[in-house]
């Protein structure tokens, strides 16, 4: 399951196709929360048991939005919910990687470059910025940058704000989104456009094809959970 993008489900079909293409599950479906197909369609005649894989950086607001939708379809069948893709431990090796490949494509030293998560953020819920402060502990445990921060969208610190705080003679940004849309092209984009010292943004983390295997292990754990 996925939020949706421009009406429909964006990079989570790519996924879904690699995915299916393993020949790991029976079917693979792909349902929006916010687009088409939505949750119900997706659902519709799905083979038992179910696992739902929410395509998503963390357990927040979108987060409680589907279990709140899934609550009120018919249940039919065996249903388990994998944790949110996001909260996979591996991401963070996942963003290390390509922040590590942003360095080497910009020629610049990673011990003097600062590396930035900027992630959507929301008053209305802490699970977003608690997923991606998470991600930044691991990658400040990891070292080898000059230092690591986390910015968001829609609370503080913004992007401008966490990046004055941060050393280092360039900076690389990650987005802590699933897809390529307006969050996480445009407004990241914009929000750094501002930044008084050299800068290469990633993109959206969610839109690498390595995704994929933390899918696959956040299915098949949810899975040993009903086994």
């Amino acid at each position: 399951m996925t939020h949706g993008i421009d009406g429909g489900p964006g990079t989570a079909m790519d996924h879904g196709r690699a995915i299916a293409a393993s020949g790991r599950f029976e079917e693979v479906r792909i349902g929006c929360i916010k687009g088409s197909p939505d949750l119900a369609a997706a659902l519709d005649g799905a083979p038992d048991p179910v696992c739902i894989v929410p395509l998503l950086m963390a357990e927040g607001f979108i987060h409680e939005l589907m279990l709140h939708r899934l609550a009120e379809l018919p249940k039919a069948g065996l249903r388990r919910v994998a944790a949110p893709v996001g909260r996979h431990p591996g991401l963070a090796r996942l963003i290390w990687r390509k922040a590590e490949a942003a360095c080497l494509e910009q020629d610049w030293f990673m011990d003097r470059t600062a590396l930035l998560l900027v992630g959507h953020g929301t008053p209305r819920h802490r699970g977003s910025a608690d997923a991606a402060c998470e991600q930044m502990r691991r990658l400040q445990d990891a070292g080898r940058f000059a230092a690591t921060g986390a910015a968001f969208l829609e609370e503080p610190p913004s992007p401008a704000e966490a990046a004055a705080g941060l050393p280092g003679e360039c900076l690389v940004a990650v987005g802590l989104f699933l897809d390529n849309g307006p969050h996480g092209e445009d407004d990241v984009r914009a929000a750094l456009a501002s930044l008084d010292r050299p800068y290469h943004y990633t993109g959206a983390i969610g839109a690498d094809p390595a995704l994929v295997p933390l899918i696959l292990d956040q299915a098949e754990a949810a899975l040993l959970v009903a086994a």
